[in-house]
Parts: structure tokens; C-alpha cells; sequence
């Protein structure tokens, strides 16, 4: 017994001591393993499927700009199957924010297709772990191992790491962004500070709440320096927020390019109603909802972890000699989330509290700390808020852990496991495992949770569209191109990526007007993906559906003869 005891203290030790990088090869080995299990055959959203579109538009022909599949029956552009594409006199731009962004994915779809293009969210991930452990070896060398597992596995960077959308390469950016500027401050480095700004500029040109992280910074840091009197604090931020608005001026510049002034508006923008009610419903339901209503029976386990949870560090902190009590907790912590396990049905989690443990009970632990870590908390503090007051009413949409929140996780994380450590340091040992265990479990079932919701989301997604373009691969169009699919959904076009070169898509609001259109572009007949399950919008528009598949879903629609 006593020889078992030492080989797992052996290897704890082992474990610790590990260097880093070494820590970050285990990573990546991990996020690579469970790769197959996501799958990288479809989209997850809508937006993601759109950069993925640019970007094999780029790979394909060097340019950003992509042709209606079928001009001759739109001449308008209305029915154009991207969602929020622009047009312009070349063709249309499908994104044309981030061009930067495209152009890096673009050259990962000539070396690997879309799974090269996860491949670097992933080692997006890797990034910003790395840079939340070297930020918390500086608040604290023990809790640089712990900083960098909960930011990699237990944050919702690892699931935006098979996400197609740069939140994890931003987040790494601007946490290496947030650790020079500790280290120009520390060693009153000019090259640190262009450094810093440096991966400021990153940021924003991968992800615009890089520039909202970017001015919480320098704001921060323009206040310590009134506050302390050390110009070098105000210097810093100058030269980061400077750095970080020639970037935005040039991706400014290059996206005008592609898309200038005179293009048309993309139709349906989604707006933000600014209003106070529209910022409590998108503080609702970005840090507090366990999913997206109605919500259901088993959402409920989610908040009962949560509760439970936070439960469990009140009584940690203010009756720290109750170990009995807390053991009890983190068992039933432990109870409730295997029963979420069981229980649920896949889906997003866009709420951060819930959706990130470590943070809430970070947050329930908070503790006032000097210095840096001071300054991480006031950065993340004053990031959140920005965001708060100008993000949509929705969030995000469909998201894991409110995604706009993301940029701050490596620079957050380390500074609330400091009042999270001295928290756990006060209980007896009985306290301190079941705070850390319940913990523990806490994140691996909302890992475990969002690799289900990311491989339910892709398999629906690919079963739609393949079903969809199977049928069409029986339907000829009568023009002797390729298979013709309307869909009735304004972003279901954009999932259709893996089916591009084989099927052209439009975009329906009205099937009425657009049938006819169609007949005299000499589409004879067409897919029709829509829940019109009765035929009904088919019978309305003079069509006949002459198959259907997925009760309904999918229908093969021809014009009538005569």
C-alpha cells in the first residue's frame, strides 16, 4: 500500500515538474485525438461555414470575389444562397471582414482542406493555454499548470478550437499581448512594448472584440498611470493602442478594397437594439443560460451544478472548517453531473458561468489582489462590460460559453485562481479535495458536453445537406448544369460548402416569386429544402413534388407541363 502511495506521489511530481512545452505537446496530442470525433465535414454555424466558403474561394481562385450560382434567374440578387454576402460590380464577397483571417485559412485549405483550417483553431487553443500559464507564473509559479489545463480544456476556448472562427487565435494574441506589457512594464523595454503591440495588431485583425480588449487595456493602464504617477504605464498603452489601430486602419483599408462603398447592403443585417432590455436579455443569456428557450428538464441539472457549485466555494470561504459539509457538496456536484451526462440531449451552452466553471467559482473566491493581477482583473472587468453594453441582444447566437468574452480568458483565469488558491489553502484536506474535485469534474463534463454538441451540430448539419444534394444528383436541372437546391432557410446556403462544386444554391423568401424565374431560365425542376411538410408552399407556387426525403424536409419539385 505503502510503495503505491510513493509510485503516485512519484508521478504527481513527475507530472509537475514537467516543463511546459511538454504540457502543451499532451494538448495537442488530446485536441488531435478527439478531432475525429468532432468531425470537420460541416459546419456548426452559419458564420462559420461562410469563412470556410471565402476561404476555398481564395484557395480556388486567388480572389475573395465568388459568382452567383444562377444570375439568369436573379437578376436582382435576391436570391443569392450566402446570407450577409455582399455585391459587388466583380461578384459577391462572402465575409470580407477579416481578409487576413480568410487568406490564413485559404492557405490551410491548399495544405489540408478544412481540417488544416481546425487544425489552426486548435493550435489557437494551444496559444492561448500557453500564454495563460506564463501569465500565472508570474502572479503565482504554482498555479501556472492549473492556468494552463483550465484554459485548454476548461474553458469554452477548447471548444471554439474545432470552431472555424478565430476566437482562439485572438485569444491567444491578446494574451501574449497582456504578458509583454507586464514584461515591458518590468524591464521598461521599448522593443517589449512594440512587441506587445505587435500581438494587439494580431488580435484585431483576427477578431474585432480584439479591439474592445485592446481599449480596456490601455484604458487600465492609463489609469495606474495617473493613479501611481508612472508615466511608463500610460507609454505602454499609447504604443499598444497604437499598434493595434494600424492594424485596424489597414484591415479597414483592405476590406474596402473588397468590398467598396457602393456595394449593396447584405439583406437581414442583425442588429443590436441598444436598449437597457436588450443588454439584461444579452447578460442573460451570455453568462447565465444553460441553453436557448425553452429551456428544458435537462438544462436544469446544468444549474444545479452551477448552484451547487458556487455553493460549495460560499461555504469554503466563510466556514472553511466544515469539511464534512463540503464533502458532502462536492458529492453531490459530482451526482448532478453525471446525471447531465446522462440526461442530455446535445446542444449549445451559451452561458459562461455554467458553461466555465472555473470562472464562477473564481468569481464566488474573488479576493482584491495588487499589482498585475490587479491589473488582469480590471482588464477583463472593463473588456466584459464593453461587451455587455455592445454586443447583439442575442450574443453571439448559436454559441459554447459566450463567445465574445473569450479574448479575456487567458488574462482572467490566472488572476481568479489566485483568490481561488487562497481560498482552497485554508481547508483541511478533506475541504481542499472536494473543492478542487468537484471542480475538476465540473469542467470535464462541460468539455465532454460541448464535444457532444460540436459533433451532434456537425453530423445534422451534413446529414441536411447531403441529403439534400444526394437527391439533387437525381434531379437534372433541364440546363444542362449542375443540380439546382433552394433552400427556404436564410443560412442554410452557407452550411452547403461541402457540396459546392457539385450543386448550385439559391435562397427562397418567396417560392412564388422565385419559380417562375426559374422556368424561364429553363430550370425544369429542382430541390426544395424547407419544413413545408404538407407540400403546401410546393402547391401554392404551381409545382409538383415528385419525392420527398426526411419526412418532408427535402422535396424534388418540377414545374408542371402545359
Amino acid at each position: 500500500m505503502s510503495r503505491s502511495i510513493e509510485n503516485a506521489a512519484d508521478v504527481r511530481r513527475r507530472v509537475v515538474d514537467a516543463p511546459l512545452w511538454a504540457h502543451a505537446a499532451t494538448l495537442v496530442v488530446l485536441l488531435v485525438v478527439l478531432l475525429p470525433v468532432v468531425g470537420t465535414s460541416a459546419s456548426f454555424t452559419a458564420d462559420e461555414g461562410a469563412y470556410i466558403f471565402e476561404a476555398k474561394t481564395i484557395a480556388r481562385s486567388g480572389s475573395f470575389l465568388i459568382d452567383h450560382p444562377l444570375p439568369e434567374a436573379d437578376p436582382e440578387g435576391t436570391a443569392f444562397p450566402l446570407a450577409l454576402a455582399r455585391e459587388t460590380d466583380g461578384g459577391w464577397v462572402t465575409v470580407g471582414k477579416h481578409p487576413v483571417y480568410s487568406v490564413l485559412l485559404a492557405t490551410a485549405d491548399r495544405v489540408g482542406g478544412v481540417t488544416a483550417m481546425v487544425v489552426l483553431s486548435l493550435l489557437g487553443t494551444v496559444g492561448a493555454a500557453v500564454a495563460a500559464a506564463l501569465i500565472a507564473r508570474r502572479f503565482d509559479p504554482s498555479l501556472a499548470l492549473p492556468a494552463f489545463w483550465f484554459v485548454g480544456v476548461g474553458s469554452p476556448l477548447f471548444f471554439d478550437g474545432y470552431w472555424v472562427m478565430a476566437h482562439t487565435l485572438a485569444a491567444a494574441a491578446c494574451g501574449l499581448s497582456f504578458l509583454t506589457v507586464l514584461h515591458a512594464r518590468e524591464r521598461e523595454s521599448t522593443g517589449l512594448m512594440m512587441l506587445a503591440g505587435g500581438f494587439a495588431a494580431v488580435g484585431v485583425l483576427l477578431r474585432r472584440e480584439a479591439v474592445l480588449f485592446v481599449g480596456a487595456l490601455v484604458l487600465v493602464l492609463l489609469v495606474r498611470s495617473l493613479t501611481n504617477r508612472r508615466r511608463l504605464d500610460a507609454i505602454t498603452g499609447f504604443v499598444v493602442g497604437g499598434c493595434a489601430g494600424v492594424a485596424l486602419a489597414f484591415e479597414r483599408v483592405w476590406s474596402g478594397v473588397i468590398v467598396p462603398g457602393t456595394s449593396s447592403t447584405p439583406r437581414a443585417p442583425v442588429a443590436s437594439s441598444g436598449s437597457l432590455s436588450g443588454r439584461l436579455d444579452g447578460f442573460v443569456i451570455t453568462w447565465l443560460q444553460p441553453g436557448y428557450a425553452p429551456l428544458e428538464g435537462r438544462h436544469m441539472f446544468l444549474i444545479v451544478m452551477a448552484a451547487l457549485g458556487a455553493t460549495l466555494v460560499c461555504f469554503a470561504r466563510w466556514r472553511p472548517r466544515e469539511g464534512g459539509l463540503l464533502a458532502v457538496a462536492a458529492v453531490a456536484v459530482v451526482g448532478v453531473a453525471v446525471a447531465a451526462v446522462v440526461s442530455w440531449a446535445p446542444g449549445p451552452v451559451p452561458g459562461l458561468l455554467v458553461a466555465c466553471p472555473v470562472v464562477l467559482y473564481g468569481l464566488v473566491a474573488f479576493r482584491r489582489v495588487p499589482g498585475e493581477p490587479a491589473i488582469a482583473l480590471w482588464t477583463a472587468a472593463v473588456f466584459a462590460a464593453i461587451v455587455l453594453a455592445t454586443q447583439y441582444d442575442r450574443g453571439g447566437a448559436l454559441e459554447w460559453g459566450g463567445r465574445y468574452f473569450a479574448l479575456a480568458l487567458p488574462v482572467a483565469i490566472p488572476a481568479l485562481l489566485l483568490g481561488l488558491r487562497a481560498t482552497i489553502t485554508a481547508l483541511d484536506r478533506t475541504g481542499r479535495i472536494a473543492i478542487v474535485g468537484a471542480l475538476v469534474v465540473s469542467s470535464v463534463t462541460m468539455s465532454w458536453l460541448a464535444i457532444e454538441a460540436l459533433r451532434d451540430g456537425h453530423q445534422r448539419h451534413d446529414r441536411l445537406v447531403s441529403a439534400a444534394a444526394e437527391l439533387g444528383l437525381t434531379t437534372p436541372p433541364g440546363d444542362g448544369g449542375s443540380a439546382v437546391i433552394v433552400a427556404a432557410d436564410f443560412d442554410l446556403g452557407r452550411f452547403a460548402w461541402p457540396v459546392a462544386d457539385e450543386t448550385r444554391w439559391l435562397y427562397a423568401s418567396d417560392l412564388d416569386a422565385l419559380a417562375p424565374r426559374l422556368r424561364s431560365a429553363g430550370i425544369e425542376q429542382f430541390v426544395y429544402v424547407a419544413d413545408d411538410r404538407d407540400g403546401s408552399e410546393a402547391r401554392s407556387a404551381g409545382l409538383v413534388v415528385t419525392s420527398t426525403v426526411a419526412g418532408g424536409a427535402i422535396q424534388q419539385l418540377a414545374f408542371p407541363t402545359g
